[in-house]
């Protein structure tokens, strides 16, 4: 499974978003951001997981627009996994997909 994330019209830069579980299992990126930060092709990302451990994956963007938002997906690429709880904030930005504890 993959999980998707959005530019928000920032000059081409993601923020830093919250960890939510959904019922699924599966971490979401909230819109609730403090700061802004650059998200390229090929950068890493923390996401999906079991428990609370969570893998950095890759990310790959479409080209393609929605709401006039360019679309960023998460590969399956993996790096490592790193723990992670929901409520953490995590740059998306980071080459290693930088962990930032509350």
């Amino acid at each position: 499974m993959t999980l998707t994330t959005k530019s928000v019209e920032f000059s081409g830069r993601l923020k830093i978003a919250y960890l939510h579980d959904n019922e699924d299992g599966v971490l979401t990126l909230s819109n609730d951001t403090a700061c802004a930060f650059e998200l390229k092709e090929g950068d890493f990302v923390l996401a999906e997981g079991r428990e609370t451990h969570r893998t950095i994956l890759k990310v790959r963007l479409d080209g393609g627009k929605t709401n006039n938002e360019l679309s960023a997906y998460i590969s399956r690429s993996s790096c490592r996994t790193l723990g992670a709880r929901a409520g953490d904030e995590i740059s998306l930005s980071s080459p290693y997909a930088h962990l930032i504890q509350m």
